[in-house]
């Protein structure tokens, strides 16, 4: 009687025990601070020792959608009580990451550390470090585990963004996303900055967009700040969007060039493929002066250090979603110091990622290539100016800069802008403009924010509007206002 009351109290225990969560703060290190260097794929498997009856289901439990942009980060893992032995109140439980050569520091639930020495090389597998610690399996409510600055939030609890509505129909764009996010209860509080050189006695001060985007989880949606030739920023050769970008260490630019059902292109072939772009160093570091009347010298800085950076987040990207091939986009036979370091630098990069198919390429050849056959591109990693042009040249494949998003990512720091930066000055009250581009900047932002399954049905809002062909802006071949299309996406909106 006695072993059936203790074997009904067992199970009447188990059974209130809804899931076991392991948690643990991780905090990482590394020589690249960029947020691709710091993802990798999570395995907990459990020690045959300590606990054989776990399942197989326990023992390759993973987690993905490691992407973090530096700093304290916590992630929890939920694990069905029928994973747990009933027998054993704490299990040991091996931890085996695999990023790209970083340095961790990670905590378990009992604050256990361990330190980076406690990793050890694994000769047989290329980049893969190991560490056990003993983790504690503890009784908690259903959690989904996710890596992020803050908690996925509920309907109830806002979070702040900040908003740089531009220049040009930058405004106009920016509020469009505003009335989506309106009418559709998307969890977002905007805080407006207005910066601009061209009307520069409004503008707010770089240094006050800075503390508003720290104040705001570190992530702002931004319009085209044009660069003025007159007024009091012109006699600094820094614009604000350079100061942003190098205050912020917003090194890396990623355009996502990718066509859509109902834009009608050229090679009738569907393109997808990535755009990485170095753009705090370069041709675009505005060092350039004046030596004799008539004669100036502009200076382009590449630095090893930088190039690293960003050839290894081109890498890291490429690895993290899937993509099969990187192409360094070059000008080395020319300029041999200069693109020969950055050449060189991807190469050797290259090495440490056998999976991953490697090219150069000329920037001339690859402007043809681009024109003649697009698909064959997957990523592609480049200078600063190359970028800027290759941008702009990728974004006319697909229907235009009004149909681009892009990015620009640091290690602490995102701001979500349209990937081809044209103020369309011309356009301005007109209500003419796409504001597609701007949407889905504001889609990607959502993602980053964790906020999946509104970027997901904005994302698909857009591309139902397009692909049905009912409602298309100017640049598209119709007539349809800005406002038009805003409200189509909106009446798309499902989640």
């Amino acid at each position: 009687m006695a072993s059936r009351h203790c074997l009904l109290q067992r199970r009447k225990k188990r059974k209130s025990m809804k899931r076991f969560v392991l948690q643990m703060k991780m905090r990482f290190k590394s020589g690249a601070k960029h947020p691709s260097a710091l993802h990798g794929t999570l395995h907990i498997s459990s020690s045959d020792k300590a606990s054989p009856q776990i399942p197989e289901i326990a023992r390759r439990l993973t987690a993905t959608s490691l992407c973090l942009n530096g700093g304290p980060r916590c992630l929890t893992i939920a694990i069905a009580p029928e994973c747990r032995s009933p027998d054993a109140n704490q299990s040991d439980f091996s931890i085996d990451f695999v990023p790209d050569s970083a340095l961790f520091l990670v905590r378990s639930t009992g604050n256990q550390t361990i330190s980076p020495r406690d990793f050890r090389w694994n000769d047989w597998e290329q980049n893969r470090f190991f560490a056990c610690t003993r983790c504690v399996l503890q009784a908690s409510r259903p959690l989904v585990g996710r890596c992020s600055r803050h908690s996925s939030p509920d309907a109830s609890q806002k979070l702040k963004v900040t908003m740089i509505p531009g220049d040009g129909v930058g405004p106009e764009l920016i509020y469009s996303v505003q009335d989506i996010i309106k009418n559709t209860g998307m969890p977002i509080e905007f805080e407006e900055v207005f910066l601009s050189e061209v009307h520069y006695t409004r503008s707010a001060t770089i240094q006050d967009a800075i503390d508003s985007i720290t104040r705001n989880n570190h992530v702002a949606l931004k319009g085209v700040i044009q660069e003025a030739f007159h007024g009091p920023q012109s006699s600094e050769l820094h614009g604000m969007n350079m100061q942003l970008r190098r205050r912020l260490d917003l090194f890396a630019n990623v355009v996502h060039i990718k066509s859509f059902e109902g834009i009608k292109t050229r090679h009738g072939k569907p393109l997808d493929f990535v755009i990485v772009r170095e753009q705090t160093e370069g041709e675009y570091s505005s060092l350039e002066h004046e030596l004799v009347p008539g004669v100036i010298e502009c200076l382009k800085i590449s630095t090893r250090a930088k190039i690293e950076r960003i050839a290894k987040f081109a890498f890291d990207f490429a690895t993290k979603h899937n993509r099969k091939k990187v192409t360094a986009v070059h000008k080395a036979n020319i300029m041999k110091l200069g693109d020969g370091l950055f050449l060189r630098v991807c190469t050797d990069m290259a090495k440490l990622y056998p999976k991953i198919e490697f090219e150069q390429m000329i920037i001339d050849n690859t402007c043809m290539q681009l024109v003649s056959r697009p698909e064959q591109f997957d990523v592609m990693v480049m200078p600063n100016l190359y970028g800027n042009i290759i941008d702009n040249l990728a974004a006319g494949l697909i229907g235009g800069a009004g149909v681009v998003s892009g990015q620009s990512i640091g290690s602490d720091y995102v701001i979500f802008e349209p990937g081809s930066r044209h103020s369309f000055q011309e356009a301005i009250g007109r209500q003419i403009a796409n504001p597609t581009a701007m949407i889905l900047s504001a889609a990607n932002m959502l993602n980053h924010l964790h906020l999946d399954d509104y970027g997901r049905a904005l994302r698909s809002a857009v591309e139902t509007v397009i692909k049905d062909g009912k409602v298309k802006t100017r640049d598209l071949g119709g007539y349809a206002s800005t406002s038009e299309f805003t409200d189509a996406v909106i009446d798309k909106f499902r989640m």
